[in-house]
């Protein structure tokens, strides 16, 4: 059915290709920070779900639709990178690509396309938590964390970074403070859609 939506939209506003669909008060102040989008293209942000869907993305060409979610959620809000990079990254990655469909989920994901929610933030340690509760996904696709108890990996963004360094593992420590930037990202776009 989304496929179907999403060619509607399309047909519908051949601009939704490469411009946000919904019309905001202020420009989106995406940030460019060229470091922090290839960490997220090698999955390597420290946040282990987001990091096991881009590798599985990276190694297999695919991505199941909530990681799909959560990767895009990260990228545009806590990362607050515009999501026409993210989406031009899966074009040329995904196996299964489609322009309307990526286009669309990543404007669904990033609150510029069809959503009524107006401001949609996935964390993707509840998310991890809630749909990989024994971290086997994670494990797979982030080997480095396959020695730690699930408890662990999904406390891994939130633990204090002394703790991380006693866990000898070795893998990315967080690339940002993610409730910070959970923050940061919600007021962007509250001040884009005029709300302050």
């Amino acid at each position: 059915a989304w496929r179907e939506f999403f060619y509607q939209v399309l047909y519908f506003n051949p601009e939704a290709v490469s411009e946000n669909y919904r019309d905001f008060e202020n420009e989106i102040e995406w940030r460019n920070d060229p470091e922090e989008l290839e960490a997220w293209k090698r999955g390597e942000t420290g946040v282990p779900f987001v990091d096991a869907g881009m590798r599985q993305l990276n190694n297999t060409g695919y991505m199941h639709n909530r990681t799909r979610q959560n990767v895009a959620s990260f990228l545009t809000k806590h990362l607050m990178i515009d999501w026409r990079k993210g989406a031009r990254y899966f074009r040329k990655h995904l196996a299964d690509h489609d322009v309307a469909s990526n286009n669309g989920g990543w404007q669904w994901a990033a609150s510029t396309g069809t959503d009524s929610v107006s401001i949609r933030i996935f964390n993707p340690v509840k998310q991890g938590r809630e749909y990989d509760p024994d971290a086997e996904y994670i494990k797979r696709w982030v080997p480095e964390l396959d020695g730690l108890k699930p408890e662990s990996i999904h406390n891994w963004v939130e633990m204090p970074p002394e703790k991380r360094k006693d866990l000898d593992v070795d893998y990315t420590k967080p690339i940002i403070n993610f409730n910070q930037r959970y923050h940061m990202g919600k007021k962007m776009f509250e001040n884009a859609l005029g709300y302050n």
